[in-house]
């Protein structure tokens, strides 16, 4: 969203935090939630802020080329001369992404130049910008991460995600319903609402949420890089 505001504000000197760029991306951020409810960069009421997990995911998997798609937006506020290669960056790190939260075996040596040819792509066009730690993370060490520490398998339930909802859990309970007059009965009462969270019984009859995979025969660009990506299963 940063290099989306600073290419948008004609800015090409990293400065997050002119009042330009700032504008900018206050005018993008209204603009997504008018159009599609999303709501990026914006203090949470549960604590943090609201581009959680979910939020990053709806921006990144692209599903079609209409008003509901987040790029739809982001295209229609770019200059003219940045739309392909902002096009391609969301391409690319959608599909990264996917892959990396994946359960499924991959091929890392293929991850690695993707992720690769992705990093130059954004240092040789934009390179003026800031690459976030999370960011150089992801796309320098994805690969390894998922070769050396996860025998070649996506991350799925090891990432961080899981653990940031079980923060905000533990501080709803702590707050809402626990007992206060005591910190030993506090703790007690947020341990037995994490002991119900797990229960198996519980889990089985949650509501499965719904697949929003497309019965289309037509794949996506992103969708055949994932595809390339994963080692089917024999």
């Amino acid at each position: 969203m940063s290099l989306v505001s600073h290419l948008t504000a004609g800015a090409t000197k990293w400065s997050p935090t002119s009042t330009k760029v700032q504008y900018t991306k206050s005018f993008i951020c209204g603009l997504l939630k008018e159009k599609l409810n999303l709501m990026i960069d914006c203090a949470s009421s549960q604590g943090g802020t609201s581009t959680t997990g979910n939020v990053v995911r709806r921006c990144l998997v692209r599903k079609d080329d209409s008003e509901r798609d987040f790029l739809y937006w982001i295209l229609t506020v770019l200059p003219s001369n940045c739309k392909q290669v902002i096009t391609d960056i969301h391409t690319y790190l959608g599909a990264i992404l996917r892959v990396y939260n994946s359960n499924r075996r991959i091929h890392t040596d293929e991850l690695s130049l993707v992720c690769r040819e992705l990093y130059q792509l954004i240092l040789t066009q934009f390179s003026w910008a800031n690459i976030t730690p999370t960011m150089h993370k992801l796309l320098a060490h994805a690969a390894s991460i998922i070769s050396d520490y996860n025998d070649g398998y996506g991350l799925e339930q090891l990432s961080e995600e899981g653990l940031e909802s079980s923060n905000k859990l533990l501080r709803r309970f702590r707050e809402r319903l626990s007992r206060k007059f005591s910190f030993e009965e506090n703790l007690k009462d947020v341990f037995l609402r994490i002991i119900c969270q797990s229960d198996p019984i519980l889990l089985l009859n949650r509501k499965m949420r719904k697949s929003t995979s497309s019965n289309s025969n037509t794949l996506s660009k992103q969708d055949l890089i994932v595809n390339s990506l994963i080692i089917e299963d024999d």
